[in-house]
C-alpha cells in the first residue's frame, strides 16, 4: 500500500513539474511582434496591454469606470468612442505593442522613422475600422500584406492576417544641430533666407510623391520578412527584454 501510494505521489509531483515546465517555456516565449523590429532599431519601447488591462481588472479597475470618472471632461464622450472603436478595430489589446526608432546614417538615403506594431485578431475589422477612420482610404496590395498611405501623417499602414506594421518618417535634422561641435546656428548665419518662391511641374510633385510612398512601402515588406539575423531578436538583450514580468520596458542599442 505504501509503496503504491509513493508511485502515485510521485507521478502527481512529476506530471505538477512537467506541466510547470511547459507554461515557463511558453511564459517565456518572446511575442511573436517582436520578430518585425529590426536590430537597427536605436529605441525600442514595449508595451505588455494584456498585463497592464489584467491588473486593472484585479484591482477593480475598468475602462468603463475610469471613463465614468471622467464624465465631467468636454473630452469624456470623445475618449469614450474611441476607446469603444479601438475595441471593435481587429487589433488584439491583449497583445505586445512595440514603438521602434531606426536611426538611418546614409546621407541622401531613405530617411529616419518610427514604427509601430501590434498583433490583429480580425484583419477584416481592421480594414473597415480603417474605412471609416482614414479620409480617402485607398486599399492596395504588396506580396502577402495590404496597406494603405495616410497622406496627412506621411505614414504607411501595413497588415497581413495577425500583424500591423505602421511606419512615418522622421525629421533628425533638428537633433542633429545639437550633437557636439554643432553649435545653434544664430539668424545671421548659415545661408541667407529669400521669399523667392520656386515653381515646380505639378508632375514632378507627384512623381516624387509616388517614389516616397514606394520607399516606405518597401521598408514596410522589408520589416514583415525580416530574416532571423536582421531582427532585434537576434541581440541578446532585446531578445530578453519581451520576456521579462514587466508591464513595459525600454531597449537602447547605442550602436544603432
Amino acid at each position: 500500500i505504501f509503496i503504491a501510494f509513493m508511485k502515485r505521489s510521485i507521478s502527481k509531483v512529476l506530471l505538477a513539474a512537467v506541466t510547470a515546465a511547459v507554461l515557463l517555456s511558453a511564459c517565456s516565449k518572446a511575442p511573436e511582434e517582436s520578430r518585425y523590429i529590426p536590430k537597427t532599431a536605436g529605441v525600442v519601447v514595449d508595451l505588455n496591454a494584456k498585463q497592464l488591462i489584467t491588473k486593472l481588472v484585479t484591482n477593480g479597475i475598468t475602462m468603463d469606470k475610469l471613463f465614468e470618472a471622467a464624465q465631467t471632461k468636454d473630452t469624456a464622450n470623445e475618449v469614450v468612442k474611441a476607446w469603444k472603436d479601438a475595441e471593435n478595430s481587429g487589433i488584439d489589446l491583449q497583445s505586445h505593442f512595440f514603438a521602434s526608432f531606426v536611426y538611418q546614417r546614409q546621407p541622401g538615403g531613405q530617411p529616419s522613422y518610427m514604427s509601430l506594431t501590434g498583433s490583429l485578431k480580425d484583419a477584416g475589422k481592421f480594414e473597415a475600422y480603417l474605412k471609416k477612420a482614414v479620409p480617402d482610404f485607398s486599399l492596395k496590395t504588396q506580396n502577402d500584406f495590404k496597406y494603405i498611405w495616410e497622406p496627412k501623417q506621411n505614414a504607411v499602414i501595413g497588415w497581413n492576417k495577425s500583424t500591423v506594421i505602421c511606419i512615418s518618417a522622421v525629421n533628425t535634422g533638428n537633433l542633429n544641430k545639437f550633437g557636439p561641435g554643432n553649435g545653434i546656428p544664430s539668424p545671421d548665419e548659415g545661408d541667407p533666407v529669400t521669399d523667392t518662391a520656386v515653381a515646380v511641374p505639378a508632375a514632378l510633385v507627384a512623381a516624387d510623391d509616388d517614389a516616397e510612398v514606394k520607399a516606405w512601402v518597401a521598408e514596410v515588406d522589408h520589416l514583415f520578412h525580416l530574416k532571423k539575423d536582421e531582427s532585434a531578436g537576434s541581440i541578446e538583450p532585446f531578445a530578453k527584454l519581451p520576456k521579462e514580468d514587466a508591464d513595459a520596458g525600454v531597449f537602447i542599442n547605442p550602436e544603432a
